[in-house]
């Protein structure tokens, strides 16, 4: 018994159709004996049991894994639209709805040619008996056992209840193919009987279009679609000449018809036979080809999904879709990240890259809160290596903090750009009561992302835009559906899918959405005309431009805005902001020879426009600011060394190395502790 109970817990869908298919066989005994089913019918029984072996021996374990893969995968997926009613009201609901969706595809598979003739072998056997119902063809059971998944996701019924459902829809459907005479009286319009399933497969295509519900008769009966005039004693099956009707019960013939029934949808249609032999308007026949190649879609993402993690395949995700920020990482998630570099990344209880912190400090220390973007996350390195994480070893023996405990916490996030680095403050960082708050700019980056007119995540990030001295936040939650969708739910969605599919984890929606937007993409990105390789070090050369231009000018009076906004809103809180420039790769890359050639082709002495405005507005401001990237680029000149990439992407490429944020860390303390001794 305890063997048994474990089996259920464990693989509850095996275990519904394995009893469902158990039950099928004793009433087929019933059945048989009720009906007496004359000689000329044992080719349908022995083709009957040709199709309970195959369901036994491969359907019912491989749905049982693909369901287990698709409850894995897609755990806190689903909308839960029943999780908040009792279980018992939420598992009626939950059948009464799933009968209804099941209900449609069945008419689905009636009314699209394509569809029908996978359907076609479950109509086409004369004499129809309990199981009749094993007898379809497995690329439909297959779609219609995928497709009860998509009820299951939007209403959020519990798992058991699904494995439930599985085995009473199994022995229902024994039941009704049953040919027994039962009616049900007056509940027959409610609930489905042998006798009114019976109709559905007369051999008349008038009649067999009718009747389509699997449970409930009720739908039939709403939409039009209930017969209840038709002779018990009407033929049964499909007119179909080309058909391969089953016609002997011996082992060689039965295998035979089993493969040519398999393979009899794909050939070219036959001009007779029930929904088949209308003639296919052009919308059905290509509503019918595109169901099939999203089902064919479907599958093939399941089969990688199973082989993505029978082989350990797939990149850990450590961000969801957030209706403020757009996205943001997710509490608790943990993997090794290996894009550029290799480091364990571990997000904490408040959302962020950074060990646990309690929201009070504890007496006698002195916090730093640092905002930032990919560099502050920083998951190219292990944690002990970020710039921030080093700053408390840095700042061990600045005078002014003698005595004190340093504790940094890390509230950057990967992608985000000035906007959300603020909303981050508001939401996250001051709840922490830091003393001092550096914000990391990263120069390439920053300004285009701070308007729309020129960020590639228009769509996803949340904006703020100037009217008049006015910042007006825009969520990402603005702007027009899709189709009808809301852009939360496909983002959500897209969100969701990544982080719960290990084969859809490969995929880098980042630069695959670049790729899309590749107009967008192509308008903005910096395309050398002289060093092909130039391409590899810099993506946007705006920053590094006087800002004359119209929309250079306006995204400079956004950021100033931002940043201004930054440090009032810091101050209030009774913490200091202290302003912190990065570099690109370009900027510090040790050829010398490299950046004054891409300065030469685009017309400026150097590439610190950036810095220089940032420092004069930190001088308005009155706020202490460090300016790294021209520091770097001097050092690097003395040494050779690369801040930048690592040996698996190329070295000058990309995000700091250990080298960048030791170099960042050393000059940003020496910047801090400076400002702690000006009174």
């Amino acid at each position: 018994m305890d063997t048994i109970r474990a089996l259920v817990a464990t693989h509850p869908a095996l275990v519904a159709q394995l009893a469902a298919l158990t039950g099928g066989l004793v009433l087929t005994v019933i059945a048989v004996r009720m009906r007496a089913p004359a000689t000329s019918v044992r080719a349908n029984v022995a083709q009957d049991f040709a199709h309970v072996v195959f369901r036994a021996v491969a359907i019912v374990p491989l749905t049982a894994l693909l369901f287990g893969l698709l409850d894995a995968a897609t755990t806190g997926l689903g909308l839960g639209l029943l999780d908040p009613l009792p279980a018992a009201i939420a598992a009626v609901l939950y059948v009464v709805l799933v009968d209804l969706f099941e209900y449609g595809v069945h008419r689905l598979f009636h009314a699209v040619p394509s569809l029908w003739r996978l359907h076609a072998i479950h109509h086409a056997q004369r004499w129809v008996g309990p199981l009749t119902t094993t007898r379809t063809h497995p690329i439909e059971l297959l779609v219609k056992r995928l497709l009860s998944w998509v009820p299951l996701l939007l209403l959020g019924s519990p798992r058991p209840a699904w494995a439930l459902w599985v085995a009473i829809d199994g022995f229902w459907g024994f039941f009704v193919h049953s040919g027994l005479p039962i009616s049900f009286g007056p509940l027959g319009r409610l609930i489905v009987s042998p006798r009114f399933h019976a109709a559905h497969h007369a051999e008349a295509r008038a009649i067999h279009d009718s009747n389509f519900g699997e449970r409930l008769a009720i739908w039939d009966v709403l939409f039009g679609t209930a017969r209840f005039d038709v002779p018990a004693d009407a033929p049964t099956g499909i007119d179909d000449p080309s058909f391969p009707f089953e016609r002997a019960s011996d082992p060689r013939s039965v295998v035979r018809t089993f493969v040519a029934q398999f393979f009899h949808p794909f050939r070219r249609p036959a001009e007779a036979g029930g929904a088949a032999s209308a003639t296919p308007t052009r919308k059905r026949t290509l509503v019918g080809r595109a169901m099939l190649v999203g089902v064919g879609l479907l599958l093939g993402l399941a089969a990688a999904e199973l082989v993505a993690r029978a082989t350990g395949a797939g990149r850990p995700t450590f961000y969801d879709f957030d209706d403020e920020l757009g996205w943001a990482p997710r509490p608790g998630a943990e993997g090794i990240e290996t894009e550029e570099g290799r480091a364990h990344v571990r997000i904490d209880e408040a959302g962020f890259r950074d060990r646990d912190h309690a929201l009070v400090a504890a007496p006698g220390s002195f916090r730093i809160a640092a905002l930032g973007d990919s560099y502050t996350d920083a998951i190219q390195v292990e944690l002990e290596a970020t710039w921030w994480h080093r700053l408390e070893g840095e700042l061990a023996t600045c005078p002014a903090l003698a005595g004190r405990t340093i504790e940094v916490l890390d509230f950057g996030v990967r992608g985000y750009g000035t906007a959300q680095e603020l909303l981050t403050w508001r939401r996250a960082a001051r709840r922490y009561h830091p003393d001092r708050t550096v914000l990391l700019y990263t120069p390439e980056n920053d300004l285009v992302e701070n308007v729309p007119a020129l960020s590639a995540k228009r769509y996803v990030a949340p904006f703020f835009v100037l009217e008049g001295d006015r910042l007006v936040l825009h969520p990402p939650t603005d702007g027009a559906n899709f189709l009808g969708i809301p852009r939360t739910t496909l983002l959500r969605g897209v969100f969701a899918l990544r982080t719960h599919s290990r084969a859809l984890s490969l995929i880098d929606f980042e630069h695959l959405w670049y790729v899309v937007r590749d107009e967008e993409r192509e308008r903005l990105r910096f395309r050398s005309q002289t060093d092909p390789e130039l391409d590899r070090l810099v993506t946007y050369a705006q920053s590094y431009l006087p800002p004359d231009d119209a929309v250079l000018a306006g995204a400079w009076r956004v950021t100033d805005a931002l940043l201004t906004t930054l440090a009032t809103e810091v101050q209030t809180e009774g913490s200091a902001l202290v302003l912190a420039s990065g570099s690109a790769p370009i900027q510090v890359h040790p050829d010398a020879a490299r950046r004054r050639a891409f300065a030469a082709e685009l017309g400026v002495a150097d590439l610190f426009e950036s810095e220089r405005h940032l420092e004069r507005l930190a001088a308005r401001l009155d706020v202490p600011v460090i300016a790294l990237a021209p520091i770097l680029a001097r050092e690097v000149d003395a040494t050779g060394t690369y801040l930048h990439g690592f040996e698996a992407t190329g070295l000058g490429l990309g995000h700091w190395n250990e080298a960048g944020h030791a170099a960042a860390a050393r000059h940003v303390a020496a910047t801090l502790c400076a400002s702690l001794a000006t009174p």
